[in-house]
């Protein structure tokens, strides 16, 4: 579970139990997270919120759903009936875990961002294998990247100017931006800047970011990727869990006392020997079990 508050950090509860079936049980592990706001509407241009992403194409033995085709040279990606430009290639920076989160194949050595177009109307980013002998590098997956709720998400940090000079030469490769919410608030052109992309007096995150133009260029900002993480981990659970409404506009504080206290929560009998496991403790004769947030967290 993911609450957003007003004025304050989300909060993700992470699910520590869910069983498969009758016979076998899983059991997670227990996790609690202060994630970077999530807002459900941008204030863009102070704020980047969330980029979600979400895979498009997988290439498994040389198949894919897709066919699609790189070439390098040229900064091209043609998938399916879409021919699509491409960025310069970039090393992964993203490791172990982060990988997971991102959608990223593990044999992942290098990526490039892949700008929108007829087809593929967001943008996205494409991930390759490292070169073989011959200096050639094979698809391996194509996530698309939007601003709805999705699975896996990648969150920004603060943002910071970019100078005309190094504006100038990122604007050569810019793409005309078409986010409504974006062109709203007066950003003309948008470009992905790899991890630690150094002009004169400017140089990106270690993860790289996505730089925004204006026409005032004085707004001109870049937003540096911090880090990835899957929003929601999905899990089938079996049983009733008593539950109530907080207020509509409930504060963080109310919040944190709701979440913290000790609640009753009914299980079905797929989950009463996994909760039982999880807490130490042996369930109520009405199996019930008495859960405190910080032994089990729903």
């Amino acid at each position: 579970l993911v609450f957003f508050c007003e004025g304050h950090p989300a909060v993700f509860f992470g699910v520590v139990g869910a069983g498969r079936s009758a016979k076998s049980q899983l059991q997670l592990q227990s996790k609690i997270e202060n994630l970077d706001s999530l807002p459900k509407m941008m204030n863009f241009p102070e704020t980047l919120g969330a980029i979600y992403l979400r895979r498009e194409v997988t290439v498994s033995d040389g198949r894919s759903s897709r066919t699609i085709v790189y070439q390098r040279e040229r900064h091209e990606l043609t998938m399916g009936a879409s021919l699509l430009r491409t960025s310069a290639e970039y090393p992964m920076t993203l490791k172990g875990v982060e990988r997971r989160s991102a959608c990223v194949p593990l044999q992942a050595e290098l990526y490039t961002y892949i700008y929108y177009g007829t087809g593929f109307d967001t943008g996205g980013f494409l991930y390759l294998s490292a070169p073989d002998a011959e200096g050639n590098v094979r698809p391996l997956a194509v996530n698309s990247i939007a601003f709805d709720h999705r699975r896996h998400a990648f969150s920004f940090g603060s943002h910071v100017h970019v100078p005309a000079a190094a504006a100038a030469v990122l604007k050569k490769r810019a793409q005309a931006i078409s986010v409504p919410v974006l062109l709203e608030q007066g950003a003309t052109h948008y470009t992905w800047v790899g991890p630690n992309e150094e002009f004169r007096d400017f140089r990106a995150g270690p993860a790289g970011g996505f730089a925004y133009f204006f026409d005032d260029q004085a707004k001109d900002r870049y937003f540096p990727l911090n880090g990835a993480a899957e929003v929601v981990d999905r899990a089938n659970m079996v049983g009733d869990i008593s539950c109530d409404c907080l207020p509509k506009d409930a504060g963080g504080l109310e919040v944190e006392t709701y979440i913290t206290s000790v609640r009753r929560v009914t299980v079905g009998s797929v989950l009463k020997s996994l909760a039982s496991r999880v807490l130490g403790e042996d369930p109520l004769a009405d199996g019930g079990i008495e859960v405190g947030v910080a032994r089990l967290r729903v």
